[in-house]
């Protein structure tokens, strides 16, 4: 049985479409990113899995159940808002525990499942501060205790990184995957980050226009694009209208030479610490190459140079448009 299997989701506001024929199903054990720029989609697809958003067309099935017509509180889910949505008044202690105050459950019960759940996160030792107290990572995991205390079969994430700084970013991203794997529930996780969803994800789901443009795993988004949209926002590709038509061309395939015919001219050259990423003006327009330093730099050329710009015509990825 599927955990989560969203069917021919369609979410209409009068005469505009947000989401359109939206399908996709996960397996228990799967961490799921929604990925795509702002007004995709991806939040309302999101916010309709969590019951916070009217569903047009199509439904949502948690664990079997179809709960389409469920309110929030019925679903078997838990949502982790972008702003972590705490109550700035009650401590971290009672900020986890509080669905389950309302649930009725015993001050002392739920104060010493509030406190398991801290301790999973790894803030038992400041259960008594108030959230103004915490850094933002710290409020992150309260967050995200607050959102598992209810032992939820599917847990919703609407951008939980991006109030984080860079650093922070990349711990919490690790301790999210960790925090899923251990649970062995789905996260469905929605990110404008590509980077972010390509290091968290088993799936990847690529949205533009209200629609999935894509859906695999990292490695076949990245290595094949389905489309050109797919192709240029995940990034790392050169689309080229070439002989066979719409292709790719990775920018760790396209070589740059000092000899041969020059068909190109350096606009610009960017060191990032593994590689250097190489602006190349060409026939086809800008291309861009990573490659190693020291083999460019052995070239010896610099910005507005003229070079010799190829690639291998198999690693060409044919795309649609």
């Amino acid at each position: 049985m599927n955990a989560l299997e969203v069917i021919g989701l369609s979410i209409k506001y009068d005469d505009v479409t947000a989401v359109s024929n939206v399908t996709f199903k996960l397996a228990p054990n799967q961490y799921c990113c929604l990925l795509g720029p702002s007004g995709c989609g991806k939040t309302s697809t999101l916010r309709a899995i969590a019951g916070h958003e009217n569903v047009s067309e199509g439904d949502v099935l948690v664990d079997g159940q179809n709960v389409t017509d469920f309110p929030p509180a019925r679903r078997p889910t838990s949502m982790m808002f972008q702003d972590y949505a705490l109550f700035p008044h009650l401590t971290v202690l009672d900020n986890v525990g509080f669905a389950l105050k309302i649930g009725g459950m015993s001050k002392t019960e739920r104060h010493a499942v509030a406190l398991d759940y801290l301790k999973k996160v790894q803030l038992d030792g400041f259960s008594n501060r108030l959230p103004a107290e915490l850094s933002g990572g710290q409020q992150q995991r309260v967050a995200l205790a607050r959102a598992l205390v209810t032992s939820p079969k599917l847990l919703l994430l609407d951008e939980p990184l991006s109030a984080l700084d860079p650093f922070l970013r990349i711990d919490m991203r690790a301790e999210l995957k960790a925090m899923q794997q251990s649970l062995g529930i789905p996260f469905v996780h929605v990110t404008h980050s590509q980077e972010e969803a390509m290091a968290l994800s088993d799936v990847v789901i690529v949205m533009d226009g209200g629609q999935i443009q894509q859906a695999g795993s990292p490695r076949e988004i990245y290595d094949t694009p389905a489309n050109r949209f797919v192709a240029e926002f995940i990034g790392g590709h050169n689309v080229i209208e070439s002989d066979r038509g719409l292709v790719s061309v990775k920018y760790s395939e396209l070589q740059i030479h000092a000899e041969g015919q020059t068909n190109s001219e350096i606009e610009r050259i960017e060191y990032l610490g593994q590689h250097l990423k190489v602006s190349v003006a060409t026939s086809y327009g800008t291309l861009h190459a990573f490659t190693d330093d020291k083999a460019f730099l052995s070239l010896g050329m610099t910005v507005g140079d003229k070079c010799n710009t190829r690639w291998d015509p198999e690693t060409e990825i044919l795309l649609k448009n």
